[in-house]
């Protein structure tokens, strides 16, 4: 995600979810608490908190089985996502973005601009759910 790099200590808690051994919600907890617990981190920690966080946090929604297809259910989404990661968690921006992405050497890639968010979710859901019958109807 972004070119984030996980911390060993993600890839050793997911591995015992995935192994059956600790629920989602226990390797959120871990995760939560491995960064509140010291305030000492190295430099290299401070890039992995947030590639740590949302990489649980999606975890977590991936396992969900519904889904919602709208604009209010991507704004829920970014918020679970990245609440206490950024001040517009699961709110539309109104100011424009960029982003030194470390996969893009430094580059940023274009972000939409703030005032078409809005419309761009709503297209989307449009598009999406068309999809969706053409695909019932089809299939």
């Amino acid at each position: 995600m972004d070119g984030l790099k996980t911390s060993d200590y993600l890839l050793d808690t997911a591995k015992e979810h995935i192994e059956g051994k600790i629920s989602i919600d226990e390797a959120q907890k871990r995760i939560r608490s491995y960064y509140e617990q010291r305030t000492d981190r190295i430099e290299i920690e401070k890039d992995t908190k947030e590639a740590d966080i949302v990489s649980a946090r999606i975890a977590k929604l991936l396992g969900e089985k519904t889904f919602q297809f709208s604009p209010a259910e991507w704004l829920t989404i970014h918020r679970r996502l990245f609440e206490g990661v950024f001040t517009h968690a699961g709110q539309i921006r109104r100011y424009n973005i960029t982003k030194k992405e470390r996969v893009l050497k430094g580059d940023t890639v274009t972000y939409a601009t703030w005032n078409s968010i809005k419309d761009t979710l709503v297209i989307g859901t449009v598009l999406g759910i068309v999809g969706n019958y053409i695909s019932d109807f089809i299939f």
